[in-house]
């Protein structure tokens, strides 16, 4: 079985067996078609019951399934009006059959005249229903050339078909002999009918239309030509056989309706990607078909010698002047575009020039990155800000060129502005300059992998460097201090609340250090010394602590360290550590010093207060700032600072000048 085999399989499979309403119209179609061909091939059938109950059968299945594709949700006003007027067109066709149905059971009947006024009554409404929705549905076009082209296809269309059902039908109905003025009257009248349906037919196959899908399109476009065209031509041979043809043209009718409200129906649930959705044709060959017919009509009538030659000839002449009107039409439009293109060419490449300038100019770098992440384009303003030539640069990846730091944040936004066509993302990350240092680049990327001019993740990237470390210098000297460089007050603030609120079980010390005498140094050798002297002790205390404990300056010659995770012995280590530091001398502005310092101690443990903590190593600083000797004391429950918590600063800090050692 070939590939389009399997194709037409599928779709027959999921429009119409796989919905049981659908199916059934189906099945009810195919026996009276069989009924049909056999009546009419093998054997007449008497009486007539079977094909007469059938009909109305399969109208009101269809009406079943084209209400059900007008009540679904999700659907455009335009589609859901459509196919709840057909339905109840179906339904009056229905009602129609019913009362043809009766008229043939009972031929006898004496209500059997008003029976037949009353199902031709029914017809002619049912087919004024289902004209209505087909031609108030919404055409492709839209400009006003647009539309006069397309009353001049229609018009061209309609001549062919007025000319054919003459020559074929109408001339044939009013010479018979022996018909009677009713008969005569229903066969024009169903032959008007068909020319109406095919009318519609053409409208909507030229115009095209935005509420229905496009193979609902072409099946009801098939509708009206079987129930229709096929009625209008067969009037003729009606009074030659026993067996009304409507008994298979009804059947197939309704069912091809049915069959597009089940498309259109599945349309709404599953529609066509718009990247993938072909462009509708611009022309249709219909009108230059109908032309052709009516030429080859003419030769015939004119070969033939019959009667209504020259009628033919006549509607012949006619479409030649209507095509030739649609052409003025055309070329006229023509002209017009091609006058504007012309005028517009200079300005198109004036913009485009423009356009490149401009990207090639821009202090941002402009890119385009596969599916894949590979670039496959770089503005020539990447050499200003990384220092690397574009053509170096497309093939590669950018994440080459990521800091290790911000790979994950990197990939993340690749993945977010990836997931669907037309998604936008930002980030903020660091890219290797060609000389090895590290630039920041604001990342503003938009999804254009659908655009087929683009193809691509268009990324526009700010070089932001200079502004990133203004804006960290800035926050460095809003956390830290100016002299010393450590964490200021505020900082050491915010970690010791961050260790109040780790795990249970997790133990950490405060330890407030208050210089010995520093006064002294400020006032006999002024502040720049002692500001020599700050820094020094800064750096002991720095390179005495672990890499993720604080050292902080709370102001003046106080000082605070915040050993995370440690209490106990370890702290009383690494308080020897600094104390030992301390006995090092320190040259300031040739004065070498010696100094001391006191230490006060306080153990921590998640959910502490920092502020009772803090008041707790401040109690115990203060005890041993009293014992005069720059030792360091633990904090007790229910220690008090001392009365007198100033020592004579001429004990504790032995200073000289020169070269001189200090005792």
């Amino acid at each position: 079985m070939t590939q389009r085999a399997h194709a037409l399989q599928r779709w027959l499979t999921r429009v119409i067996w796989a919905d049981p309403v659908t199916r059934w119209c189906a099945v009810v179609c195919l026996a009276a078609a069989s009924w049909f061909v056999y009546v009419v091939l093998v054997s007449p059938v008497e009486p007539m019951l079977a094909g007469w109950c059938l009909t109305p059968v399969t109208a009101a299945l269809a009406a079943s399934v084209c209400w059900r594709s007008g009540s679904t949700a999700g659907r455009s006003p335009a589609s859901r009006d459509f196919w709840r007027r057909v339905a109840v067109a179906l339904s009056v066709f229905s009602a129609s059959m019913t009362v043809m149905t009766v008229d043939a059971v009972n031929p006898d009947l004496s209500m059997t005249t008003r029976l037949s006024v009353t199902s031709a009554t029914l017809h002619a409404a049912g087919l004024g229903l289902l004209m209505w929705p087909l031609f108030t549905l919404p055409v492709g076009a839209r400009s006003r050339t647009q539309r006069v082209a397309l009353w001049l296809d229609l018009g061209t269309v309609a001549v062919a078909a007025m000319t054919f059902a003459w020559h074929f039908a109408a001339d044939a109905i009013l010479a018979a002999p022996g018909r009677s003025t009713v008969t005569t009257s229903i066969s024009i009248a169903l032959i008007s009918g068909g020319l109406v349906c095919v009318l519609i037919i053409a409208k909507v196959a030229l115009g095209g239309t935005p509420a229905l899908h496009p193979r609902a399109l072409y099946l009801l476009g098939a509708a009206l030509g079987v129930g229709g065209l096929g009625t209008a031509l067969v009037v003729v041979f009606v009074q030659e056989t026993s067996v009304d043809t409507s008994l298979l043209v009804v059947p197939v009718a309704v069912l091809l309706i049915a069959v597009a409200a089940q498309q259109d129906l599945i349309r709404t649930g599953d529609p066509a990607p718009a990247a993938v959705t072909r462009p509708r044709r611009r022309f249709s060959v219909l009108p230059y078909v109908a032309v052709a017919a009516t030429d080859a009509l003419m030769i015939v009538a004119i070969a033939d010698d019959a009667d209504d030659r020259l009628l033919v000839a006549a509607a012949g002449v006619g479409l030649t002047a209507l095509v030739a009107c649609r052409q003025i039409v055309v070329f006229r439009e023509n002209d017009i575009l091609l006058t504007r293109l012309d005028a517009g060419l200079l300005d198109l490449r004036h913009a485009e020039q423009r356009f490149r300038s401009l990207v090639q100019n821009s202090t941002d770098v402009v890119s385009i990155a596969d599916a894949a992440g590979n670039l496959t384009y770089v503005s020539p303003s990447v050499h200003r800000v990384l220092g690397r030539r574009p053509e170096v640069l497309v093939g590669m990846s950018f994440t080459a060129l990521t800091h290790p730091d911000d790979q994950a944040t990197a990939a993340a936004a690749t993945t977010r502005v990836t997931a669907e066509p037309g998604a936008t993302d930002f980030c903020v990350l660091r890219l290797r300059h060609a000389d090895g240092s590290w630039r920041w680049l604001e990342v503003t990327s938009a999804n254009l992998l659908h655009d087929p001019s683009v193809a691509g993740v268009v990324s526009n990237a700010r070089d932001v460097t200079e502004t990133r470390l203004a804006q960290d210098r800035l926050q460095h000297q809003a956390t830290h201090d100016d002299l010393t460089g450590l964490p200021n007050r505020a900082l050491f603030t915010e970690r010791l609340a961050a260790c109040t609120g780790q795990d249970a079980g997790k133990r950490f010390s405060v330890i407030i250090v208050d210089l010995d005498g520093f006064k002294t140094v400020n006032d006999t050798l002024g502040h720049a010394a002692g500001d020599g002297l700050l820094i020094a002790v800064a750096g002991m205390m720095r390179a005495g602590v672990r890499a993720q404990d604080t050292v902080a300056r709370l102001g003046g010659d106080e000082f605070v360290i915040l050993l995370d995770g440690i209490s106990g012995s370890a702290v009383d280590q690494t308080v020897a550590r600094i104390i030992a530091a301390f006995t090092a001398p320190v040259v300031v502005d040739e004065h070498r010093l010696v100094t001391r310092a006191s230490f006060g101690i306080a153990e921590g443990r998640p959910g502490d207060d920092p502020a009772q903590v803090m008041r707790h190593a401040d109690i115990a600083m203060y005890n041993a700032k009293t014992r005069g000797n720059g030792g360091y004391t633990h904090y007790r429950d229910g220690m008090r600072p001392p009365s007198n918590p100033d020592p004579d600063p001429l004990h504790v800090m032995a200073m000289t000048t020169g070269n001189t050692d200090a005792t």
